[in-house]
Order: structure tokens, then sequence, then C-alpha cells
């Protein structure tokens, strides 16, 4: 039985994908454009496919956030051409933005925080009254 890691290729495979990784997960970074005061950005390892991660949150509320990925090589398979996934949305579901359209996605993020913040204080307000 061969292990993977045993063949000679598997380094410098390993390498470059870690090396296209670091480069996108830099240029999703680089790229965000200016945001509300409120909003604070961590850029993560991406896993599971993914060449870049990155959690948007309420500075005020780390538990309101925004998990984003970006699928470069079609890796999970959604769409043909690199795009940009955000979880939740403002409605709650999963939005998809292609990879051009990156300037669309930002204030959908910005909505989905405020959506999430409305929705934080209104579930507070019923558990102070029961």
């Amino acid at each position: 039985m061969t292990i993977l890691s045993d063949r000679p290729y598997y380094k410098r495979t390993v390498q470059e994908h870690d090396n296209l990784m670091k480069g996108y997960s830099l240029y999703f970074s680089y790229n965000i454009p200016r945001l509300p005061s409120w909003v604070g950005v961590e850029v993560y390892y991406p896993f599971f496919g993914a060449v870049a991660r990155v959690r948007f949150y309420d500075k005020t509320n780390n538990v309101i956030s925004v998990s984003t990925y970006l699928d470069a090589e079609d890796n999970l398979g959604v769409m043909e051409h690199p795009y940009f996934e955000i979880y939740p949305d403002a409605s709650g579901d999963t939005d998809r933005f292609y990879h051009f359209n990156q300037e669309q996605m930002y204030p959908e993020i910005v909505k989905s925080l405020k959506q999430q913040r409305r929705d934080r204080k209104k579930a507070d307000k019923q558990n102070e009254t029961k």
C-alpha cells in the first residue's frame, strides 16, 4: 500500500496549494473596501476546498458574524466560476457572488450584520419580558 505522503510530488503539491491559498487570502483581505467602523474582519486559514476564508463580525457583539469563503477552483461544486459565499445573508440563508462581482458582496454582509443586530435586540427584549 502506498501512502500519498510517500510520493515524491506530494510535498511539492501541498506547498503549491498552500501558496495558492495564502495568495488568495491576501488578495481577499487587501481588497476589502472601507466598512463601517463597528465591523471587524478576521482572516482564517482556508479549509474544505475553499482558497480563502474571512469572518466579518460586529465589534460590539462578537457573536454576530458572517462567514465568507472563496471557492476559486470549483472544489465545492456549486458554481462553474470562482465565487464567494456568505452565510448568513440578511434573510438567514446562503448567498453567492461571482468573483468578478466581489464589490456587490460587501453591502450584503453589512446588511446581514445589521439584521442580526435587530434580531438579537428583539430576542433580548422577549427574554426580558419572560
